[in-house]
């Protein structure tokens, strides 16, 4: 009997239903709004380390066990990622990277993943992701990846993945095909479906099949059903999870989650949960905690706590501060000047109006600023107290930007998005 294997799709499964890994989705939304503002940018960038905390020892004191680094080109988009980790807190050793390459338009083209040899002391070749298709919103619809063989030194195929997505980015409908050498073809080993949407096309519940094969005979086993909550901005603010148990033939819960965003959509954390059935009650195993910068509308630290019930308390497993200059001299942001200025529409898919409402008339810098940091637009306005000003952003690309406002040696910054 010949079968696909469907460990890959299980764990794309697993990717998804527990909010598409809400951790890596949100850090990856931080590095599309960090800059580092001292150095030059295209040069190399730490984003963020991680602490982590030992569960033998609810004293222990958090240790340096990660580091990030990354680098971009002009336009904002990032070139290369690596990290390195360690066990004490002291010796950083190599542990992977990754190559990107783009289209012309700015849409993810390879993703080239190397690990690090630690026998040879050189990187080796790992995976490669060739994104080939995208829909009307940007978002990849399908894409290729491949597996490098150590012993042979050659690429083979892997899998391949067809998608429907909405226009926020949530799947509706999700192919899996592992490859088959013995067929030298690909077959499908995995789907998921959603099979109820609200009016925005929110999948409200999905059901995921695992596939294997018998020669030409596939068999269909259903694996997962999740119900989800989105609220009106498309976040997705709750997930049940049932699995399929093979015994009873029926779906089963099995865990859940609780999901909190801020008015700028901005992540901030969640409750997860497991089924108990003994009970019949939702058991709080996990909760993630985001802090927010005020002043940049950034992530400042992430926090992972997890439940023990032997100590019946919470102990903190990861903390994650996130060390970078956000943007230049945000240290000295006037909270009467942060105060003053309101922008309008946000997100904005034309101009932007800046409400100012100052306690004196002055003259001000206003500056347009980009991810990396660089001033993308600016205009100087004299003697402004009470005013509304326009700022034109429809030559913008799509992204994410900072309105910041000189006045004198005093500054302010707020965050917008342009659609």
């Amino acid at each position: 009997m010949k079968k696909i294997s469907t460990l890959f799709f299980f764990f794309c499964c697993i990717f998804t239903a527990f909010a598409q890994d809400q951790e890596e989705l949100d850090h990856a939304k931080f590095l599309k709004q960090t800059n580092q503002a001292n150095e030059d940018r295209g040069g190399k960038f730490k984003y963020d380390s991680i602490y982590r905390t030992d569960k033998t020892s609810f004293t222990a004191t958090p240790f340096l066990a990660r580091k990030d680094f990354y680098t971009y080109n002009k336009d904002g988009k990032r070139l290369t990622s690596s990290y390195k980790n360690s066990t004490d807190g002291k010796i950083f050793r190599d542990v992977s990277k990754s190559d990107y390459a783009y289209y012309p338009n700015g849409n993810l083209k390879v993703d080239s993943s190397f690990s690090w040899d630690s026998a040879t002391q050189t990187w080796i070749n790992s995976s490669k992701y060739k994104y080939l298709t995208y829909d009307a919103n940007g978002f990849n619809t399908y894409y290729e990846s491949e597996s490098w063989n150590k012993t042979s030194k050659v690429w083979g195929k892997s899998s391949k993945t067809e998608s429907v997505k909405n226009k926020t980015g949530a799947e509706i409908k999700y192919l899996y095909y592992g490859y088959s050498s013995s067929d030298s073809k690909y077959l499908l080993s995995g789907l998921d479906s959603a099979t109820v949407l609200d009016n925005a096309n929110n999948p409200l519940e999905k059901k995921y099949y695992n596939i294997t094969w018998s020669g030409s005979t596939p068999t269909i086993t259903p694996f997962l059903w999740v119900k989800s909550k989105f609220d009106a901005n498309g976040n997705n603010t709750g997930i049940i999870n049932h699995a399929w148990d093979k015994t009873s033939n029926k779906y089963i819960k099995s865990d859940s989650s609780i999901r909190f965003f801020n008015a700028k959509n901005l992540f901030l954390g969640g409750n997860y949960f497991s089924w108990d059935t003994s009970s019949s009650k939702w058991i709080l195993y996990s909760k993630t905690t985001y802090q927010v910068d005020p002043a940049t509308e950034l992530y400042s630290s992430y926090k992972l706590e997890n439940w023990d019930a032997t100590q019946n308390a919470f102990y903190d497993r990861t903390i994650r501060k996130y060390f970078v200059s956000m943007l230049p001299n945000v240290s000295t942001t006037d909270a009467a000047l942060q105060s003053s200025f309101q922008i309008a529409p946000n997100p904005t898919s034309s101009d932007l109006h800046l409400m100012v409402n100052l306690e004196k008339i002055s003259d001000i810098q206003v500056n347009v600023v980009n991810q990396l940091g660089q001033i993308v637009h600016n205009q100087y306005f004299k003697n402004i107290q009470n005013e509304q000003l326009t700022i034109p952003t429809q030559e913008l690309s799509n992204g994410i930007y900072f309105i910041q406002i000189q006045s004198g040696d005093k500054q302010a910054t707020k965050r917008f998005v342009k659609q």
